[in-house]
């Protein structure tokens, strides 16, 4: 057996693994995982956009995600990253998108991937272990974030 063949059996068995741990999540966490990792390609995907835009372009897609728990979960990301947490999701979203907005190339998909896990975990409720959440957001983000197509909102009447 060649290198080339270890290796393309060896990520196979492990993507399989991973598709399979994910189908046995409860719903709840499998929810958490994917709206983190959904919600911060919007962020990422976005920045400089009004954050009212944003925040309802997040609704279009993750309508029952509960504001008050992103907050949360973004305040998290931002107490990790070593930013202040504004008192607002709006300027929050703002702060962590200069953060991203900052970033140079080689760092740009660990620091997202990083924020993702982090906001994963919270909107799992925090009763998942944390290795689960980042042994699964690169797969989830790879298989069931990117393919989909973000649905833009309409800008929010101020």
């Amino acid at each position: 057996m060649s290198i080339f063949s270890f290796l393309v059996n060896l990520f196979s068995s492990l993507f399989d693994a991973t598709k399979r741990a994910w189908n046995h999540l409860p719903e709840q966490v499998q929810t958490g995982i994917l709206n983190g990792s959904g919600i911060f390609n919007i962020l990422s995907q976005y920045i400089g956009q009004d954050p009212k835009l944003t925040i309802a372009t997040i609704q279009a897609n993750y309508p029952t995600e509960n504001l008050e728990l992103l907050y949360d979960g973004l305040a998290a990301v931002a107490k990790t990253w070593g930013l202040i947490v504004p008192p607002n999701l709006e300027d929050l979203i703002v702060t962590i998108q200069g953060k991203l907005k900052s970033l140079d190339d080689s760092n740009w998909a660990r620091v997202i991937s990083g924020g993702a896990q982090v906001l994963a975990d919270v909107l799992t409720g925090g009763s998942t272990p944390f290795e689960i959440v980042v042994t699964l957001i690169q797969w989830v983000f790879t298989n069931l974030v990117k393919p989909k197509e973000i649905k833009l909102a309409e800008a929010p009447q101020s």
